[in-house]
Protein backbone atom coordinates (compact mmCIF):
# COMPACT_ATOMS: atom_id res chain seq x y z
CA UNK A 1 0.00 0.00 0.00
CA UNK A 2 1.34 3.40 -0.94
CA UNK A 3 1.60 6.01 1.80
CA UNK A 4 0.00 9.41 1.42
CA UNK A 5 2.31 12.17 0.36
CA UNK A 6 2.53 15.04 2.79
CA UNK A 7 1.17 18.20 1.23
CA UNK A 8 3.60 21.10 1.06
CA UNK A 9 2.44 24.67 1.56
CA UNK A 10 3.16 26.96 -1.37
CA UNK A 11 3.07 30.67 -2.03
CA UNK A 12 0.72 32.09 -4.73
CA UNK A 13 3.53 31.61 -7.28
CA UNK A 14 3.82 27.91 -6.35
CA UNK A 15 7.13 27.98 -4.43
CA UNK A 16 7.43 25.54 -1.48
CA UNK A 17 7.09 27.33 1.86
CA UNK A 18 8.04 26.72 5.48
CA UNK A 19 5.31 27.28 8.07
CA UNK A 20 7.40 29.93 9.84
CA UNK A 21 8.05 32.10 6.75
CA UNK A 22 6.19 35.39 6.66
CA UNK A 23 7.14 35.97 3.01
CA UNK A 24 8.35 33.81 0.16
CA UNK A 25 12.16 34.06 -0.17
CA UNK A 26 11.99 32.65 -3.73
CA UNK A 27 9.64 35.44 -4.83
CA UNK A 28 11.82 37.93 -2.94
CA UNK A 29 14.93 36.77 -4.82
CA UNK A 30 13.10 37.01 -8.14
CA UNK A 31 11.88 40.49 -7.21
CA UNK A 32 15.42 41.59 -6.33
CA UNK A 33 16.86 40.16 -9.53
CA UNK A 34 19.42 37.49 -10.19
CA UNK A 35 21.97 38.89 -7.74
CA UNK A 36 19.63 38.26 -4.80
CA UNK A 37 20.91 41.43 -3.11
CA UNK A 38 20.42 41.20 0.61
CA UNK A 39 19.84 43.92 3.16
CA UNK A 40 22.33 44.48 5.96
CA UNK A 41 20.56 45.62 9.12
CA UNK A 42 21.67 48.61 11.15
CA UNK A 43 22.28 46.18 14.02
CA UNK A 44 24.75 44.16 11.91
CA UNK A 45 26.62 47.32 10.94
CA UNK A 46 26.73 48.52 14.57
CA UNK A 47 27.97 45.15 15.81
CA UNK A 48 30.61 45.01 13.09
CA UNK A 49 31.78 48.53 13.99
CA UNK A 50 31.90 47.78 17.73
CA UNK A 51 33.88 44.57 17.23
CA UNK A 52 36.34 46.46 15.03
CA UNK A 53 37.05 48.74 17.99
CA UNK A 54 37.51 45.86 20.44
CA UNK A 55 41.12 45.34 19.36
CA UNK A 56 42.84 42.01 18.94
CA UNK A 57 39.71 40.19 17.73
CA UNK A 58 40.01 38.05 14.64
CA UNK A 59 37.95 39.67 11.93
CA UNK A 60 36.07 37.99 9.14
CA UNK A 61 36.73 39.52 5.74
CA UNK A 62 33.53 41.46 4.99
CA UNK A 63 32.20 41.51 1.46
CA UNK A 64 29.54 43.70 -0.04
CA UNK A 65 26.14 41.98 0.35
CA UNK A 66 24.67 40.52 -2.81
CA UNK A 67 27.95 40.42 -4.72
CA UNK A 68 27.75 36.64 -5.22
CA UNK A 69 24.99 34.39 -6.56
CA UNK A 70 22.24 33.48 -4.12
CA UNK A 71 22.41 29.79 -3.13
CA UNK A 72 19.64 29.42 -0.54
CA UNK A 73 18.40 30.31 2.92
CA UNK A 74 18.86 29.38 6.52
CA UNK A 75 15.47 29.64 8.22
CA UNK A 76 15.38 29.96 12.01
CA UNK A 77 12.97 27.31 13.34
CA UNK A 78 13.57 27.85 17.04
CA UNK A 79 15.21 30.33 19.35
CA UNK A 80 14.95 34.08 19.84
CA UNK A 81 14.91 34.76 16.09
CA UNK A 82 12.28 32.16 15.13
CA UNK A 83 10.80 32.89 11.70
CA UNK A 84 13.79 34.91 10.49
CA UNK A 85 15.56 33.82 7.34
CA UNK A 86 19.12 34.53 6.22
CA UNK A 87 20.14 34.41 2.58
CA UNK A 88 23.31 32.45 1.89
CA UNK A 89 25.46 32.94 -1.17
CA UNK A 90 28.02 30.96 -3.15
CA UNK A 91 31.28 31.01 -1.17
CA UNK A 92 31.80 31.22 2.59
CA UNK A 93 28.88 32.14 4.82
CA UNK A 94 30.01 32.77 8.41
CA UNK A 95 27.58 31.76 11.17
CA UNK A 96 27.89 33.20 14.68
CA UNK A 97 27.03 36.06 16.99
CA UNK A 98 29.92 38.27 15.85
CA UNK A 99 28.83 41.36 13.94
CA UNK A 100 30.86 40.41 10.89
CA UNK A 101 29.01 37.11 10.40
CA UNK A 102 26.65 36.64 7.45
CA UNK A 103 24.22 34.64 9.58
CA UNK A 104 24.03 36.69 12.78
CA UNK A 105 22.57 34.53 15.56
CA UNK A 106 21.41 36.00 18.89
CA UNK A 107 22.13 33.10 21.25
CA UNK A 108 24.33 32.98 24.37
CA UNK A 109 25.46 29.46 23.37
CA UNK A 110 26.73 30.55 19.94
CA UNK A 111 30.37 31.57 19.47
CA UNK A 112 31.44 34.80 17.79
CA UNK A 113 32.50 32.65 14.80
CA UNK A 114 30.65 29.39 15.39
CA UNK A 115 30.57 27.68 11.97
CA UNK A 116 30.96 28.32 8.27
CA UNK A 117 28.74 27.10 5.44
CA UNK A 118 30.72 26.90 2.22
CA UNK A 119 28.76 26.67 -1.01
CA UNK A 120 30.61 25.80 -4.21
CA UNK A 121 29.62 27.08 -7.63
CA UNK A 122 28.53 23.53 -8.53
CA UNK A 123 25.98 23.73 -5.68
CA UNK A 124 27.74 21.40 -3.22
CA UNK A 125 27.55 22.56 0.40
CA UNK A 126 29.90 21.87 3.31
CA UNK A 127 29.33 22.93 6.93
CA UNK A 128 32.34 23.25 9.26
CA UNK A 129 32.24 23.74 13.01
CA UNK A 130 34.88 26.27 14.06
CA UNK A 131 35.76 24.59 17.38
CA UNK A 132 32.69 26.07 19.05
CA UNK A 133 32.12 25.26 22.72
CA UNK A 134 28.56 23.96 22.27
CA UNK A 135 29.05 22.36 18.84
CA UNK A 136 27.27 22.40 15.52
CA UNK A 137 24.75 19.70 14.60
CA UNK A 138 23.14 18.56 11.36
CA UNK A 139 19.99 16.50 11.87
CA UNK A 140 21.07 15.96 15.53
CA UNK A 141 24.49 14.54 14.56
CA UNK A 142 27.43 16.59 15.82
CA UNK A 143 29.65 17.96 13.06
CA UNK A 144 33.23 16.80 13.59
CA UNK A 145 35.38 18.49 10.99
CA UNK A 146 33.02 19.01 8.10
CA UNK A 147 29.74 17.64 6.82
CA UNK A 148 27.77 17.90 3.58
CA UNK A 149 24.48 19.79 3.86
CA UNK A 150 21.39 18.95 1.79
CA UNK A 151 18.20 20.86 1.10
CA UNK A 152 15.91 20.53 4.12
CA UNK A 153 18.62 19.58 6.63
CA UNK A 154 18.21 20.87 10.18
CA UNK A 155 21.26 22.67 11.53
CA UNK A 156 21.63 23.54 15.22
CA UNK A 157 24.12 26.05 16.59
CA UNK A 158 23.85 26.67 20.33
CA UNK A 159 20.14 26.61 21.15
CA UNK A 160 19.14 27.90 17.72
CA UNK A 161 17.66 25.51 15.18
CA UNK A 162 17.85 26.35 11.48
CA UNK A 163 16.73 24.64 8.29
CA UNK A 164 18.75 24.93 5.10
CA UNK A 165 16.72 25.55 1.95
CA UNK A 166 18.38 25.51 -1.43
CA UNK A 167 17.46 27.99 -4.15
CA UNK A 168 17.89 25.30 -6.84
Amino acid sequence: MLGKRKSVATCPAGHPQEDTWERCPFCEAERLGSDGARQVTAEQVALADSSADSGGATRVSRRAPGTRPLAGWLVVLGGEQEGRDFRVEVGRNWIGKGGECDVLIKDAHVSERHAVLEIAEDGSRILRDLDSKYGTFVDETRVRGERAVNDGDHIRVGNTELRFRSYE
